[in-house]
C-alpha cells in the first residue's frame, strides 16, 4: 500500500467526489474501492490500471509533487479537499498516460486522512469527519495558497501535536474511527 496526495470535490449529499471523471462523477464511500474502466466501448476492457489507459485512482506520494499537479490543472478545477488517500493493488505511474509530477495510478483506494478544507467549505468538516473517520483540517484562508504553504504547515502541525490546530480540527467520534479501521481492513494487501 502507498499513501499519498490527491483531491476531491464535495457532493451535494456532503461526501467525496473524484473531479475530472470521465466517467461520470464517483463519490468516494467510506472504506476501500475498486476502480472499473470506462474507456469507450470500442477499447478491450483490461486490469485497471493500464499504462494505455487513463484509468485508476490517481494519487501522488509527496506534497511538492502533488501542488505541481494541481497547478498543471488548475485552470479546469479548484479542489475543495486535499488529503491522503491509501491506494494499492495493482499501480502503474501515472506519466505513462501524460499526467504531470509523481503521480501514481492504483486499482484500489480508500480516504486515509487527515483531509484539508479551504474556509468556503467549513460546513462540510464535521460530516466528512463522521463519514470518513479521519481528521479533517480546516485552513485559516480561504486563497489558492492554501494548497501549498498552508497545507505543509497545517500537515505538520498536525503530524508533531494534532491538538495544537485548535478548533480548525474536526476529529471524527470514537465510533466513526471505529468503523474506518473495520473498513480499511478490507484494503486488499
Amino acid at each position: 500500500m502507498i499513501t499519498g496526495w490527491r483531491c476531491w470535490d464535495i457532493s451535494p449529499n456532503g461526501h467525496l467526489w473524484s473531479p475530472l471523471n470521465y466517467g461520470g462523477d464517483v463519490e468516494w464511500p467510506p472504506g476501500p474501492m475498486r476502480a472499473v474502466c470506462e474507456a469507450p466501448v470500442t477499447r478491450e476492457r483490461h486490469p485497471v490500471p493500464d499504462p494505455e489507459c487513463s484509468c485508476g485512482f490517481r494519487s501522488v506520494p509527496d506534497l511538492g509533487g502533488f501542488c505541481t499537479v494541481i497547478l498543471w490543472g488548475h485552470k479546469l478545477f479548484l479542489p475543495k479537499v486535499v488529503g491522503l488517500a491509501r491506494i494499492g493493488g495493482r499501480t502503474c505511474a501515472a506519466d505513462a498516460y501524460g499526467d504531470p509530477g509523481s503521480a501514481i495510478r492504483a486499482e484500489w483506494a480508500a480516504v486515509a486522512g487527515p483531509l484539508h478544507l479551504g474556509q468556503p467549505f467549513a460546513a462540510a468538516a464535521p460530516l466528512l469527519a463522521g463519514v470518513y473517520g479521519a481528521d479533517v483540517i480546516l485552513s485559516d484562508t480561504d486563497q489558492l495558497d492554501w494548497m501549498s504553504g498552508a497545507i505543509a504547515g497545517d500537515h505538520a502541525a498536525w503530524t508533531a501535536s494534532p491538538a495544537s490546530l485548535g478548533q480548525r480540527l474536526y476529529r471524527p467520534n470514537r465510533e466513526a474511527r471505529r468503523r474506518a479501521a473495520a473498513l480499511m481492513r478490507r484494503f486488499p494487501r
